[in-house]
Protein backbone atom coordinates (compact mmCIF):
# COMPACT_ATOMS: atom_id res chain seq x y z
CA UNK A 1 0.00 0.00 0.00
CA UNK A 2 1.18 3.58 -0.55
CA UNK A 3 1.82 4.12 3.16
CA UNK A 4 4.61 1.53 2.96
CA UNK A 5 6.47 3.12 0.05
CA UNK A 6 9.11 5.63 1.10
CA UNK A 7 11.45 7.86 -0.87
CA UNK A 8 14.81 8.33 0.83
CA UNK A 9 16.78 11.58 0.81
CA UNK A 10 19.08 9.87 -1.73
CA UNK A 11 16.12 9.40 -4.09
CA UNK A 12 15.81 5.64 -3.54
CA UNK A 13 12.47 3.93 -3.15
CA UNK A 14 12.16 1.69 -0.09
CA UNK A 15 9.37 -0.74 0.67
CA UNK A 16 8.65 -1.08 4.38
CA UNK A 17 6.39 -3.06 6.68
CA UNK A 18 5.93 -6.35 4.89
CA UNK A 19 2.90 -7.76 6.67
CA UNK A 20 3.78 -11.40 6.02
CA UNK A 21 7.12 -12.67 4.78
CA UNK A 22 7.11 -15.72 2.53
CA UNK A 23 9.60 -18.45 3.34
CA UNK A 24 10.40 -22.02 2.44
CA UNK A 25 11.83 -22.78 5.88
CA UNK A 26 9.45 -25.44 7.26
CA UNK A 27 10.62 -24.99 10.86
CA UNK A 28 10.02 -21.25 10.74
CA UNK A 29 6.63 -21.79 9.14
CA UNK A 30 5.65 -24.17 11.92
CA UNK A 31 6.63 -21.55 14.49
CA UNK A 32 4.66 -18.86 12.73
CA UNK A 33 1.62 -21.11 12.48
CA UNK A 34 1.90 -22.08 16.15
CA UNK A 35 2.45 -18.60 17.59
CA UNK A 36 1.40 -15.90 15.19
CA UNK A 37 -1.51 -16.96 13.00
CA UNK A 38 -4.94 -18.47 13.22
CA UNK A 39 -6.41 -20.84 10.65
CA UNK A 40 -8.27 -18.95 7.94
CA UNK A 41 -6.88 -15.56 8.93
CA UNK A 42 -6.37 -13.15 6.04
CA UNK A 43 -3.39 -10.78 6.01
CA UNK A 44 -3.17 -7.60 3.99
CA UNK A 45 -4.87 -4.34 3.21
CA UNK A 46 -8.18 -5.02 1.42
CA UNK A 47 -7.79 -2.18 -1.11
CA UNK A 48 -4.54 -3.74 -2.38
CA UNK A 49 -5.32 -7.42 -1.89
CA UNK A 50 -5.22 -9.80 -4.86
CA UNK A 51 -8.23 -12.05 -5.43
CA UNK A 52 -6.32 -15.21 -4.51
CA UNK A 53 -5.20 -13.59 -1.26
CA UNK A 54 -8.76 -12.48 -0.49
CA UNK A 55 -9.89 -16.09 -1.04
CA UNK A 56 -7.14 -17.30 1.32
CA UNK A 57 -5.62 -19.32 -1.54
CA UNK A 58 -1.90 -19.83 -2.19
CA UNK A 59 -0.03 -16.67 -3.14
CA UNK A 60 3.17 -16.02 -5.08
CA UNK A 61 5.10 -13.15 -6.63
CA UNK A 62 2.19 -12.32 -8.92
CA UNK A 63 0.13 -11.50 -5.82
CA UNK A 64 2.61 -8.70 -5.08
CA UNK A 65 2.34 -7.51 -8.70
CA UNK A 66 -1.42 -7.19 -8.23
CA UNK A 67 -0.83 -5.05 -5.13
CA UNK A 68 1.64 -2.90 -7.05
CA UNK A 69 -0.91 -2.56 -9.83
CA UNK A 70 -3.43 -1.37 -7.26
CA UNK A 71 -0.95 1.25 -6.03
CA UNK A 72 -0.23 2.36 -9.61
CA UNK A 73 -3.98 2.57 -10.25
CA UNK A 74 -4.34 4.84 -7.23
CA UNK A 75 -1.42 6.98 -8.41
CA UNK A 76 -3.04 7.42 -11.83
CA UNK A 77 -6.62 8.02 -10.68
CA UNK A 78 -6.26 9.51 -7.21
CA UNK A 79 -8.44 6.85 -5.63
CA UNK A 80 -8.44 3.15 -4.81
CA UNK A 81 -10.10 0.76 -7.26
CA UNK A 82 -12.73 -0.54 -4.89
CA UNK A 83 -14.25 0.94 -1.76
CA UNK A 84 -16.83 -1.26 -0.17
CA UNK A 85 -18.82 -0.21 2.85
CA UNK A 86 -17.21 -3.06 4.77
CA UNK A 87 -14.21 -5.37 4.65
CA UNK A 88 -16.38 -8.10 3.12
CA UNK A 89 -17.70 -5.79 0.39
CA UNK A 90 -14.19 -4.64 -0.54
CA UNK A 91 -12.87 -8.20 -0.66
CA UNK A 92 -15.87 -9.30 -2.73
CA UNK A 93 -15.11 -6.56 -5.25
CA UNK A 94 -11.43 -7.55 -5.33
CA UNK A 95 -12.48 -11.12 -6.13
CA UNK A 96 -15.26 -10.55 -8.64
CA UNK A 97 -15.40 -7.00 -10.02
CA UNK A 98 -13.23 -5.70 -12.84
CA UNK A 99 -11.72 -2.29 -12.09
CA UNK A 100 -12.79 0.64 -14.24
CA UNK A 101 -9.82 1.36 -16.54
CA UNK A 102 -7.88 4.43 -15.34
CA UNK A 103 -8.43 6.37 -18.59
CA UNK A 104 -12.19 5.79 -18.28
CA UNK A 105 -12.23 6.75 -14.61
CA UNK A 106 -10.14 9.90 -15.21
CA UNK A 107 -10.60 10.88 -18.87
CA UNK A 108 -8.90 14.28 -18.42
CA UNK A 109 -5.74 12.82 -16.81
CA UNK A 110 -3.95 12.08 -20.14
CA UNK A 111 -2.88 8.61 -19.04
CA UNK A 112 -0.88 6.89 -21.80
CA UNK A 113 -2.69 3.86 -23.26
CA UNK A 114 0.40 1.67 -22.82
CA UNK A 115 0.66 2.52 -19.13
CA UNK A 116 -3.02 1.77 -18.63
CA UNK A 117 -2.54 -1.62 -20.34
CA UNK A 118 0.37 -2.45 -18.01
CA UNK A 119 -1.63 -1.52 -14.90
CA UNK A 120 -4.68 -3.47 -16.06
CA UNK A 121 -2.53 -6.54 -16.73
CA UNK A 122 -1.21 -6.31 -13.16
CA UNK A 123 -4.83 -6.23 -11.99
CA UNK A 124 -5.97 -9.34 -13.81
CA UNK A 125 -8.12 -11.54 -11.57
CA UNK A 126 -6.23 -14.59 -12.90
CA UNK A 127 -2.60 -14.63 -11.69
CA UNK A 128 -1.58 -16.49 -14.87
CA UNK A 129 -2.61 -13.41 -16.90
CA UNK A 130 -0.41 -11.04 -14.86
CA UNK A 131 3.26 -10.41 -15.51
CA UNK A 132 5.31 -13.47 -14.60
CA UNK A 133 7.87 -11.47 -12.61
CA UNK A 134 8.78 -8.02 -11.36
CA UNK A 135 11.51 -7.93 -14.03
CA UNK A 136 8.92 -8.51 -16.75
CA UNK A 137 6.75 -5.73 -15.30
CA UNK A 138 9.75 -3.38 -15.07
CA UNK A 139 10.56 -4.02 -18.74
CA UNK A 140 6.96 -3.23 -19.72
CA UNK A 141 7.05 0.01 -17.71
CA UNK A 142 10.36 0.97 -19.36
CA UNK A 143 8.79 0.40 -22.78
CA UNK A 144 5.95 2.74 -21.74
CA UNK A 145 8.49 5.44 -20.86
CA UNK A 146 10.31 5.03 -24.17
CA UNK A 147 7.04 5.07 -26.13
CA UNK A 148 5.78 8.16 -24.28
CA UNK A 149 9.11 9.97 -24.82
CA UNK A 150 8.94 9.16 -28.55
CA UNK A 151 5.35 10.44 -28.72
CA UNK A 152 6.27 13.69 -26.95
CA UNK A 153 9.28 14.15 -29.25
CA UNK A 154 7.09 13.63 -32.33
CA UNK A 155 4.50 16.11 -31.07
CA UNK A 156 7.27 18.62 -30.34
CA UNK A 157 8.75 18.18 -33.82
CA UNK A 158 5.31 18.59 -35.39
CA UNK A 159 4.70 21.77 -33.41
CA UNK A 160 8.09 23.19 -34.47
CA UNK A 161 7.44 22.40 -38.14
CA UNK A 162 3.96 23.94 -38.17
CA UNK A 163 3.94 27.51 -39.59
CA UNK A 164 1.96 28.89 -36.65
CA UNK A 165 3.31 26.45 -34.03
CA UNK A 166 -0.12 24.85 -33.58
CA UNK A 167 -0.68 21.12 -33.76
Amino acid sequence: KPENIFLTSAGEVKLLDFGVAKTNNAELLEGVARHETRAGEIFGSPAYMAPEQARNQPVDDRTDLYALGAVLYECLTGSVMFEGGSLVETLTQQIAKAPVPPRTRCPDAHIPAGLEAVVMRCLSKDPAERFASANELAAALERCLVDEAATLAAVGALARSSPDGAT
